[in-house]
């Protein structure tokens, strides 16, 4: 997920760059690259603790009303 976000957020900086035909490169720079690196890689660990707590909760409930039978 973070991977993805990073390269369609990427990609489409650039595009809008490039369609806004402006020099904008002078706005980017390492250090803002680098934050939009580190907050891409937080939300996704973020979003993947959310999905993988859900999953536990249903793989638990499962597990349980199973083995109740």
């Amino acid at each position: 997920v973070t991977l993805i976000s990073i390269i369609s957020g990427s990609t489409l900086a650039y595009v809008i760059i490039i369609l806004s035909k402006t020099d904008l490169y002078k706005y980017t720079s390492g250090l803002l690259i680098l934050f939009y690196i580190a907050a891409m890689a937080v939300f996704g660990v973020l979003t993947a603790n959310r999905l993988n707590k859900k999953i536990f909760k249903y793989s638990v409930y499962q597990g349980l009303r199973e083995g109740s039978e």
